[in-house]
């Protein structure tokens, strides 16, 4: 997504149009996910903790600068700060949450 962002960038650039910026927010758990409302408003959906932890991460890449954010438990499932070149942001106190969450940013 995010280098697919970096290509639709340099075309609008290109064009003397502004870039669009995105942030994403990663956090790895369980969740719902299925459809979700009333008949006549049907919606696939995903809902639970894991859902809003990753929202609120998202929700802090634009007050931290950085484009990519990932929860501890996440980059610790794909392998470690190591293997992504990624910097720890530190212990963040989310909404909703007891315990503060470890975040680490990964790329530029």
């Amino acid at each position: 997504l995010l280098r697919r962002l970096e290509f639709l960038n340099a075309r609008r650039r290109a064009r003397g149009e502004p870039p669009l910026a995105a942030g994403v927010g990663i956090h790895s758990g369980p969740v719902v996910a299925g459809p979700i409302g009333s008949p006549e408003l049907l919606q696939y959906s995903y809902i639970g903790d894991t859902v809003n932890t990753a929202s609120r991460i998202q929700g802090l890449t634009r007050s931290l600068g950085r484009t990519l954010l990932v929860s501890g438990a996440t980059l610790e499932r794909a392998g470690g700060a190591a293997r992504f070149g990624a910097e720890a942001v530190g212990e963040v106190k989310l909404r909703g949450r007891a315990a503060a969450v470890p975040v680490w940013a990964v790329g530029a």
